[in-house]
């Protein structure tokens, strides 16, 4: 089984390169959008969200103002909701998941990991956890968005915790640059002593990798 397929057969997500993520992940309108709703609803329910900045695909365009092509990189992501099999969902959320997934691409076939484990002697990590009220879920998921978009992966598993009704958040970044590993780190961190914060290189990182491709937290500590 593939790593997309490892998504496919745990729950329900979509998939989406910069040129849709502007679109479905901005603050004006997945806050208040279908999506946002429906992964909102499953988290509450006792499943996991999961948001993943999977690949960084450079891509030729056609500059007008230069009279030539030019190439950027585009990155690619991957988010919704890993259903827990001892939950049980309602049929709402299969017809809705149904109705929002028409406006995501299915082109998205590869994942950096295989990269990350053939140079992991190079790259650097940063993890951190924390909890939030559940209220701050989609302008949280906005921050880690924005902080994804200049380092080469990023993982972040959300999880719902009814009793004081928070989302408990692990979030991991690689980087090969370690300037930009910390400038995203910054952006996330909270003034809470309760947060926790990691640092790992080379072959520290390789266990947090099998637990990413599983979708499970990295139980560091």
């Amino acid at each position: 089984m593939d790593y997309i397929s490892i998504f496919e057969n745990s729950g329900f997500f979509f998939k989406c390169s910069d040129l849709r993520s502007g679109i479905f992940l901005s603050k004006e309108l997945f806050d208040n959008s279908d999506t946002c709703s429906f992964c909102k609803g499953l988290l509450e329910a006792g499943n996991d969200f999961i948001f993943e900045k999977i690949i960084s695909d450079r891509i030729q365009y056609w500059d007008c103002s230069k009279d030539r092509f030019k190439v950027k990189n585009q990155n690619n992501f991957i988010f919704g909701i890993k259903l827990n099999p001892e939950e049980k969902i309602k049929a709402q959320f299969l017809l809705q998941y149904k109705k929002i997934k028409k406006d995501f691409p299915e082109d998205i076939l590869e994942c950096p990991i295989n990269e990350v484990r053939n140079y992991y002697f190079e790259i650097f990590s940063s993890i951190l956890r924390y909890e939030i009220p559940k209220e701050e879920f989609s302008s949280e998921l906005l921050k880690i968005y924005n902080a994804s978009r200049n380092i080469n992966f990023a993982h972040a598993h959300f999880s719902f915790k009814p009793k004081n009704k928070t989302i408990l958040i692990e979030n991991i970044l690689l980087g090969y640059d370690l300037y930009k590993l910390k400038h995203a780190e910054k952006s996330l961190r909270r003034n809470d002593e309760k947060q926790k914060r990691f640092f790992l290189q080379g072959n520290e990182i390789m266990p947090v990798l099998e637990k990413i491709q599983k979708l499970e937290f990295s139980n560091i500590e």
